[in-house]
C-alpha cells in the first residue's frame, strides 16, 4: 500500500510539473519532434546555409513557440494592476530588451524612450537621476570633445549618432520606472522569449548538421554561414541586427546573460518567483549549447565562471567572512584575465588583432594628449593592415578610447567603469555587480562602447540596472 501512494505521489508530481512547465516540454517536443521529421520534406526545398534561409519547419516552430510565449506574456501585462500607457511602456520595455537579440534593436529602444517621454510629460512627473544614470551621461559628453579638431566631422558626428543611446536611455529612465510588479512580469516575458530563441537556434544547428552536413564544432562556422545575412527575417536574425557586422555571438550572449542574471538575482537572492526552476535550467542547458555552437570563447569562459560568480557574490552579502570571499572572488577575475590573455594569444598572436592594438599604442605615443580625435580611427587601421576584413576598432576598449580620445580618454574610461563597480556596491545591485565582470571581460578583448551594436546593449542594461527595484529595501 505504502509503494502505491508513493507511486500515486510521485506520478501526480510528475503530471504537475509538467503542466506547470508546459513551455518547456513544447520546446524540446519542437526540436525532437522537427529534427525527426525533417528528412520527410527536405527533398522539397532547396536550402543554401550561407543565404542563411531557414529552412520552413524553423518558420513553423517560430511562428508556434513565439506567438504562444507572446501571447501568454500580453496577457500577463494586461493582468497587472496599472494604467493601459504604463502597460504598453512595460510591453515596449521587453520588446526593447529582447531586440537587442534580433533585427530591430534600433526601433525597439527609440521607441521605448519615446513613450517614456510622452508618459513624463503627461504624468508632469520626473525622476532624479541615479549616480549610474549621470556616469552614462557624462561618458557620452565627453565623447563630444573628441569632436574638436577632428578630420573627418561627418564620420565623427556618425560615431556619436551610434552612441546616442548613452543620453537617450537614462533620460528615459528618468521618465518612466518599473514597479517591483512591472520588473518581473518584465523579467519572466522576457526570459521566457529568450528559452524559444535558444530553442530554434539549437533547432537550426541541428539541421545544418543533420542534413546539410555543415560542422558546428567549426570555430565561428554559425557566425559566418548563418548569422550574416542581408535579410532581416525573424529566423535568420538570431543576431542583434540584420546588418552583416552584427553578427557577434559575444553580444548575444551578453543581451541574454543580462535577463538570466536579473532574474537568477530576483529568484535566488530575495525569493521572489519568476519563473519554475525548470525553465532555470532548460535556460542554463540551452545557453551553453548557444556557446558551444558559436564556439564564442566569452561564453564559454563565462558561463561556469558566472555561476562561480553568483554564490559568492550571494555569499559575500550574506556571510560574516567577507575577507576570505572577496579574495577568491578577485582570484576569480583575474584568473579569467590571465585565461583570456592565454587564450587571446593563443589565437591572434601573428593575426590582425594583435597588429591593431600595436598600431593603437603608436598613435597613443604619438598623440598622448588628444589621441586622433573622433571618426579617424577604422580609416587608419585599414590603411595599415594588409586584410579583406573589415577593421574598425582594436579589440580593447581602453585602447579604442585612448587611440581616439588620448589619455584623458583612458582615464575617464577608468573613472567610469570603476565608478559602475562602486554604485552596484554601494546601492546593492547584486545583477549589475554580476553583470559587469563580463563587460570588463568583453572590454579586454573587444571595444563594445565604441559602435551601435555594442552602445545600444550596454546603454540599455546599464541604465536598466541602475534603476531596476532589486535593491533590498525594494522588497521588504
Amino acid at each position: 500500500i505504502s509503494n502505491t501512494i508513493m507511486s500515486e505521489t510521485f506520478s501526480v508530481r510528475f503530471v504537475r510539473l509538467l503542466r506547470q512547465n508546459m513551455n518547456v516540454v513544447f520546446l524540446i517536443l519542437g526540436i525532437v519532434v522537427l529534427s525527426l521529421l525533417y528528412p520527410l520534406v527536405k527533398d522539397r526545398q532547396v536550402f543554401d546555409p550561407t543565404k542563411a534561409m531557414p529552412p520552413f519547419f524553423v518558420w513553423i516552430f517560430v511562428i508556434v513557440m513565439g506567438g504562444m510565449t507572446v501571447a501568454t506574456g500580453v496577457r500577463t501585462v494586461f493582468l497587472t494592476d496599472s494604467t493601459t500607457i504604463r502597460k504598453l511602456l512595460v510591453i515596449s520595455f521587453v520588446v526593447a530588451a529582447v531586440g537587442q537579440l534580433l533585427g530591430f534593436a534600433i526601433g525597439a529602444i527609440w521607441l521605448f524612450c519615446g513613450i517614456s517621454y510622452v508618459y513624463a510629460i503627461a504624468q508632469k512627473k520626473f525622476y532624479l537621476p541615479v549616480g549610474i544614470l549621470v556616469l552614462l551621461v557624462a561618458y557620452y559628453l565627453f565623447q563630444m570633445t573628441g569632436l574638436i579638431g577632428a578630420v573627418e566631422t561627418k564620420d565623427a558626428l556618425h560615431t556619436l549618432k551610434q552612441r546616442l543611446p548613452l543620453l537617450a536611455l537614462p533620460l528615459a529612465l528618468c521618465c518612466w520606472r518599473p514597479t517591483r510588479t512591472e520588473w518581473g512580469v518584465f523579467l519572466s516575458f522576457s526570459f521566457r522569449l529568450v528559452l524559444v530563441y535558444l530553442s530554434c537556434i539549437i533547432v537550426v544547428s541541428l539541421l545544418l548538421n543533420q542534413y546539410y552536413g555543415q560542422s558546428i564544432l567549426s570555430p565561428f562556422s554559425f557566425d559566418k554561414f548563418y548569422l550574416k545575412t542581408h535579410i532581416p527575417t525573424l529566423a535568420s536574425s538570431f543576431c542583434m541586427l540584420h546588418w552583416t557586422h552584427f553578427a557577434h555571438p559575444t553580444y548575444i550572449f551578453l543581451g541574454i546573460f543580462a535577463i538570466f542574471m536579473a532574474v537568477a538575482v530576483r529568484q535566488y537572492f530575495y525569493r521572489e518567483q519568476t519563473v519554475s526552476t525548470v525553465e532555470m535550467i532548460y535556460g542554463l542547458v540551452a545557453l551553453s549549447c548557444f556557446a558551444f555552437i558559436t564556439q564564442s570563447r566569452l561564453a564559454m569562459l563565462f558561463i561556469p565562471l558566472s555561476i562561480m560568480f553568483f554564490f559568492l557574490v550571494r555569499a559575500f552579502f550574506l556571510s560574516q567572512k567577507k575577507k576570505l570571499l572577496f579574495t577568491s572572488f578577485m582570484l576569480i577575475i583575474v584568473g579569467g584575465f590571465i585565461f583570456n590573455g592565454l587564450l587571446s594569444h593563443r589565437f591572434f598572436a601573428d593575426g590582425e588583432r594583435m597588429q591593431m592594438r600595436d598600431i593603437a599604442m603608436d598613435a597613443i605615443n604619438r598623440h598622448p594628449w588628444t589621441g586622433i580625435r573622433l571618426g579617424t580611427m577604422d580609416n587608419i587601421l585599414q590603411a595599415q593592415i594588409d586584410t579583406d576584413i573589415l577593421l574598425k576598432h582594436p579589440h580593447n576598449q581602453l585602447l579604442a578610447d585612448g587611440m581616439q580620445l588620448g589619455i584623458p580618454g583612458m582615464v575617464v574610461l577608468v573613472v567610469f567603469v570603476g565608478g559602475l563597480f562602486y554604485f552596484a556596491y554601494r546601492d546593492r545591485r547584486y545583477d549589475f555587480l554580476l553583470f559587469l565582470p563580463a563587460i570588463l571581460l568583453t572590454m579586454a578583448v573587444e571595444s563594445p562602447l565604441i559602435f551601435v551594436r555594442g552602445a545600444y546593449l550596454l546603454a540599455f542594461w546599464f541604465s536598466v540596472f541602475a534603476v531596476s527595484p532589486t535593491r533590498k529595501k525594494d522588497f521588504a
